[in-house]
């Protein structure tokens, strides 16, 4: 378990909040998050199995002094791009944001993969995604690009009304 307790942290209001690599156990905690957000895509439970056990160094959980789970990012090394590292979804609880939880979370995946480059999917109109990648992209001090990725359209009809996607690349 990563303890979030460094001055530098403290900047962030996330002296209180530890990260840990996710396990088995996390994947319906995780699910139950996403169900419940408005902005994330669903996926089925046994995706976040998959997740939590093959990338456990780069799936983690945020918690409170409580540990009480306020948080998560699933991410996953890119075996085709070594050094490249694709954030599947971050989630910070409604009432925790603000406070650089889903910062922390970015910044251990990061860590933990010990890459120079990371890419993730948003929604144009997501100011919270974007203002976050933006500080990623600064604290790493690498250049961050967005360029359309997805439109609308190119999802099929059957899977519903969706958002186009722009891909976000950090280094």
């Amino acid at each position: 378990m990563v303890s979030m307790t460094r001055p530098a942290d403290r900047d962030n209001d996330c002296g209180l909040y530890q990260v840990r690599p996710a396990a088995r156990d996390d994947a319906a905690t995780i699910w139950r998050f996403v169900e419940a957000s408005e902005q994330l895509d669903r996926n089925s439970y046994y995706c976040y199995v998959v997740l939590t056990e093959l990338f456990p160094a780069t799936c983690l959980i945020a918690q409170d002094h409580a540990a009480r789970s306020v948080g998560f990012v699933t991410a996953v090394p890119t075996p085709e791009r070594p050094g490249e590292l694709f954030v599947w979804q971050l989630y910070v609880d409604l009432a925790e944001r603000g406070r650089g939880v889903g910062m922390m979370l970015l910044r251990a995946a990061v860590q933990a993969a010990g890459v120079t480059v990371v890419r993730a999917t948003v929604v144009p109109r997501s100011q919270a995604a974007l203002s976050t990648f933006t500080a990623l992209a600064r604290h790493m001090g690498a250049p961050l690009t967005v360029v359309p990725y997805l439109s609308s359209a190119d999802f099929p009809p059957e899977a519903g009304a969706h958002q186009g996607e722009d891909m976000i690349t950090i280094g």
